[in-house]
């Protein structure tokens, strides 16, 4: 039986980080191409089909600061009805939204093929979504992930092929 010395473990271990860093930058590139259509896809189907519904507000939200108190987000959640079944739904948002009824009611918009698809702002939704299309940061981090494990990777096999002393 054939038994590898500690070494050549050694070297062998040393191949899953690279390969690591390569399937990291495949998701990365998959994101930037596949991931960001389909939201900016999913946002103007939202704008140009979607339907107006009354939608019951949680009072209690999230609020998170960025940068200090420059930017402030808050995850919203609200329940509607859509053909008698009920939808729960939670959504970030810059501000929150005006309520000017006792009963905490707003309007939101939601796609009539998939009703857990909505939001409150789908304008909102669309432009976030066009924006995130045009960064190109998923890119750049995707090929310099695959440059990187590539190259790293390349050289860990060169060096497992090496003679042992």
């Amino acid at each position: 039986m054939y038994l590898l010395t500690k070494n050549k473990r050694m070297k062998y271990l040393k191949l899953i980080l690279p390969i690591l860093i390569l399937f990291a930058g495949v998701q990365f590139l998959k994101d930037y191409f596949v991931g960001n259509n389909s939201k900016l896809t999913e946002a103007q189907t939202l704008v140009d089909q979607g339907k107006t519904v009354e939608a019951v507000l949680n009072p209690e939200y999230k609020q998170m600061t960025i940068g200090g108190a420059e930017v402030d987000s808050y995850t919203i959640m609200y329940t509607y009805d859509v053909n008698g079944k009920k939808y729960e739904e939670s959504e970030s948002v810059n501000k929150l939204p005006e309520i000017t009824n006792l009963e905490n009611k707003v309007n939101i918009t939601y796609l009539p093929s998939d009703p857990s698809v909505c939001s409150i702002n789908p304008q909102d939704k669309l432009s976030k979504a066009k924006e995130d299309s045009d960064s190109k940061i998923s890119l750049y981090i995707g090929l310099a992930a695959l440059v990187i494990g590539g190259l790293t990777l390349f050289g860990r096999v060169k060096e497992l092929k090496e003679p042992t002393a």
